[in-house]
């Protein structure tokens, strides 16, 4: 299945078209980004542009964020691969990420990803 059936599935179309022109430096460094992230590189592109990437728990390792006793970190999806969330893992910008807290900690919680 291509991307935009993907999207279309999802109930989402794209159907506008944006140019940009970069340096052959930026499009390498953009490649990279890319290719880092696991996702397409609109994908990126648009996380980049919609999503906030300097959230608190993009700044320390998992076992360093200092979540509330009753919050567990159950996975991270990275563009199209899925992790299981360990201590020593870091969180990147764009992550998605799979919280399991109590209703008590989900105000806390939200801090770290906002």
């Amino acid at each position: 299945m291509s991307e935009i059936e993907k999207q279309e599935a999802k109930g989402r179309k794209r159907n506008v078209q944006i140019n940009i022109r970069i340096s052959e430096a930026e499009a390498e460094q953009l490649r990279k980004k890319v290719e880092q992230s696991g996702m397409s590189q609109q994908e990126y592109i648009l996380s980049c542009v919609l999503n906030k990437p300097n959230s608190p728990a993009t700044k320390v390792r998992i076992k360093d964020l200092g979540l509330p006793e009753d919050t567990i970190i159950g996975g991270i999806v990275r563009g199209d691969k899925v992790f299981i969330a360990v201590d020593n893992m870091e969180i990147i910008p764009y992550d998605r990420v799979v919280v399991f807290a109590m209703p008590g900690s989900v105000g806390k919680v939200g801090y770290y990803f906002n």
